[in-house]
């Protein structure tokens, strides 16, 4: 870790922590949305409600229910964006110019302040430094890990699941876990562990890189998975 950060931060006390391998996933999920609907609203007030610009309750993230298909029938431009076989997104997508803060670095220890507040570049050096946002969708050489989209059962399955989480609490808990499968580290269908293949592991398939924050949310896309299990926003975190 640099010594300019390193000063700065105990990661005994600081590490970032994204919200991902525990209980509080699905609830941080949802919230993290509604919080960014508010905003949104309130970037696109209703010029006939002057409430609407303090409450940002005139704007709604739109949903993609993907259950059981293949590939990423929404990414396209005049959507959430389409990508190229690099998975980098077109010049001619919306979000093109976006750019990611706070990604999660090793090499830092994940041990510094989130304020993207403070990023003025892409510089490498600072762990705030941001990349444009890219996206691999069922492609076997730069998602080989992400084969299919769940399908039905595996949501039935993950809903059906009676005990909303289980011993350890983070990864490995199985089909005893509601959470676990939620966040895609079971297949529902056989019980062994995989490397995230359900919503969270949809939603990095789908989308990608919010930031390298996390395993899964990231702009536009922001997480279109999951609501309750299996649904995302189409636009959003």
């Amino acid at each position: 870790m640099s010594s300019i950060w390193q000063s700065k931060c105990d990661p005994r006390q600081q590490k970032l922590d994204f919200a991902y391998k525990g209980p509080g996933f699905p609830t941080w999920h949802r919230a993290y949305v509604l919080f960014v609907e508010e905003e949104l609203g309130r970037l696109n007030p209703l010029p006939t409600d002057p409430f609407s610009k303090r409450d940002g309750d005139n704007f709604a993230l739109p949903y993609w229910d993907w259950t059981g298909q293949t590939g990423c029938s929404v990414c396209t431009t005049d959507l959430v964006g389409a990508f190229s076989p690099n998975g980098q997104l077109l010049d001619s997508s919306p979000f093109a110019d976006w750019v990611t803060f706070c990604p999660q670095r090793p090499e830092f220890d994940d041990c510094h302040v989130c304020d993207p507040g403070l990023i003025t570049s892409n510089d490498r050096k600072s762990p705030m430094a941001g990349t444009t946002l890219w996206r691999k969708v069922n492609d076997p050489k730069l998602a080989p890990g992400f084969a299919r989209l769940p399908d039905q059962l595996d949501v039935d399955i993950t809903l059906n699941c009676s005990d909303y989480d289980a011993w350890p609490y983070s990864m490995g808990a199985g089909r005893q876990s509601f959470r676990d499968l939620l966040e895609g580290f079971t297949d529902p269908k056989d019980g062994d562990s995989i490397i995230l293949p359900l919503p969270s592991g949809s939603a990095n398939d789908v989308n990608v890189n919010q930031t390298n924050t996390t395993v899964s949310v990231a702009p536009p896309i922001s997480s279109v998975l999951n609501i309750p299990v299996h649904m995302h926003n189409l636009v959003g975190e």
